[in-house]
């Protein structure tokens, strides 16, 4: 029978005593077990824990007095079960956290080649969010293990945390962010300047996670610039055999440009990897080959990073390449949600300073609208833009909603998917009329009609889409709300 087996054996009367509140018992057993002459360190300090819950006041006293005792001693203890015992016991004891610091720290000193301890101390003070103890455990186990790299960087990422910490002092922050600024900026100093070197010291950046800790501390000390200069260099950047093109390192680049107000370079780096993505160039077919980033497609964070940039320049030129790279996205045999997007958010944007984009955007509308509106996004998608039009083109619009859905309703036979896929059509057609209309109509025959519409439409649901699971959204759900929504309506013109 191996130890544990044994220990635990011998330990479990001892916990079921403790469990039931049977404090006396307990003590009795701790106590049997040192008059036999066991003497360690982890029973020692159970029956400090143990004497620290009982209700008795003397008791407690008790238990804080040996638990003092036990924290004090010298040679201090070491074992790692005895130690987060002494830990609750502080814990229990409301002590300072200098205090359980103080324990562990003692403890990593007298065995300063315990990696398990050490490492042991560092994550428990991680998991209890406590940054400060978790700062100290990190710098006294990298400084013990040079050559466990792994070491280093969460002793950065300690620093960081210690000094963003709602608890930290002034101190604190003034000591523990600067230095983990100056760590990372060591490690990313080592990186070989030369890709092609493959051996690269220890504590050098070497993971794009490593990376993404950079850029963490840089932008909390405000250092955009730094951060923009790593991110495009030849060793350590996006391109680089650590960025490898990660698509987060992307977005993080045009969070700096923002940040730094650099609008041309962004406009310009969005542009680039958008033609770069756009199917049916060359580019888009070798993404892998050379680590650039634009392997992730048409990604929503470029067009808004483009359009964003495009507005704050306003120039022409600028403006006619935004139109330009849309509209070659557009006319590809299927076009991205994306890019139709794109153009919704341009021609809104650029409505006031060019009247004419009106009529282009109500085209636009129309046309996101037969292209998803079997998607639950087409409603929400379309919602931004409804004031933009005045009640004329509102009218025409859910006029041309209304006729497509009904064009999509399916035909005797039809599948249960081409019906569910018509019920949706329906559904965003409802949901457009009741934003566009009838929200605001005080007319009893039009909300009545409204409220007949959505109610027929839901009894029709009823006999759609029975295969999905019970706790799924039922296809006509929706169309049920909108029945109450203009139910509700209705009521407030009758109660006048």
């Amino acid at each position: 029978m191996s130890a544990v087996s044994v220990n635990e054996r011998r330990d479990k009367p001892i916990q079921e005593a403790f469990d039931t509140r049977n404090w006396k018992q307990a003590l009795q057993l701790c106590d049997k077990r040192i008059k036999k002459g066991e003497k360690s360190d982890y029973l020692l300090a159970w029956k400090a824990y143990i004497l620290l819950s009982c209700p008795d006041m003397g008791r407690k006293k008790q238990g804080a007095s040996e638990t003092r005792a036990l924290c004090e001693r010298t040679p201090p203890i070491t074992d790692l079960s005895a130690l987060s015992m002494l830990e609750k016991c502080l814990r229990d004891m409301e002590a300072e956290d200098q205090l359980v610091a103080k324990l562990w720290m003692t403890a990593a000193r007298a065995r300063p080649q315990d990696a398990e301890l050490q490492e042991s101390w560092m994550m428990a003070t991680f998991d209890a969010g406590e940054w400060k103890q978790a700062q100290s455990a990190a710098m006294i186990l990298q400084k013990n293990f040079p050559k466990k790299r792994h070491f280093y960087f969460w002793a950065i990422l300690a620093n960081h945390l210690a000094s963003i910490s709602p608890k930290a002092s002034e101190t604190d922050r003034k000591i523990f962010g600067p230095l983990a600024y100056k760590m990372i900026s060591k490690a990313a100093s080592e990186v070989p300047s030369n890709p092609s070197e493959l051996l690269s010291p220890p504590r050098a950046i070497q993971t794009t996670d490593e990376l993404l800790l950079l850029l963490t501390i840089y932008r909390h000390h405000g250092h955009v610039k730094e951060a923009l200069e790593v991110l495009d260099s030849p060793n350590l950047g996006i391109s680089s055999t650590i960025g490898k093109g990660n698509w987060e390192l992307v977005t993080e680049k045009l969070d700096f440009l923002e940040e730094a107000g650099m609008w041309q370079e962004q406009f310009d780096y969005c542009l680039q990897l958008l033609n770069k993505t756009r199917p049916g160039t060359d580019n888009a077919t070798k993404q892998a080959d050379d680590r650039t980033p634009a392997s992730q497609g048409d990604d929503w964070r470029l067009w808004t990073g483009l359009l964003d940039a495009s507005q704050r320049l306003g120039t022409p030129a600028n403006m006619q390449a935004t139109e330009d790279i849309i509209r070659s996205y557009l006319d590809q045999e299927h076009s991205s949600r994306n890019s139709n997007l794109a153009l919704l958010k341009f021609l809104a944007q650029n409505i006031d300073n060019n009247p004419a984009m009106s009529g282009q955007l109500f085209l636009a509308c129309k046309r996101y609208f037969e292209d998803n509106c079997t998607r639950d996004i087409c409603f929400d998608d379309l919602r931004p833009y409804a004031d933009h039009f005045n009640n004329a083109d509102k009218e025409a619009l859910m006029i041309h909603f209304a006729s497509h859905a009904k064009g999509l309703r399916p035909r005797a036979g039809a599948s249960e998917a081409v019906g569910v896929s018509w019920l949706a059509s329906e559904i965003n057609s409802l949901k457009m009329d009741y934003l566009l209309k009838v929200s605001k109509s005080r007319s009893k025959g039009r909300l009545e009609a409204f409220v007949s519409n959505c109610i027929r439409l839901y009894k029709v649901s009823l006999i759609v889409g029975n295969d999905r699971v019970y706790s799924d959204n039922k296809p006509g759900d929706d169309a049920c709300i909108l029945a109450v929504m203009g139910l509700v309506l209705l009521s407030e013109i009758v109660d006048k």
